[in-house]
């Protein structure tokens, strides 16, 4: 995020592991299954595990 990255969670994500509602470090963004579409049409994905 120092580098001027953005990063996103998934909110689906944190409410599947109990994470809703916990404070997010700062910067980090939380996005819904639409924001997280709209995100994968306009940037270059990184792969992930």
């Amino acid at each position: 995020m120092d580098e001027g990255v953005s990063v996103f969670a998934l909110q689906e994500d944190l409410e599947a592991r109990g994470l809703s509602g916990v404070l997010m470090l700062e910067g980090i963004r939380t996005v819904d299954y639409d924001g997280f579409v709209s995100l994968v049409e306009k940037y270059e994905v990184v792969p992930w595990l």
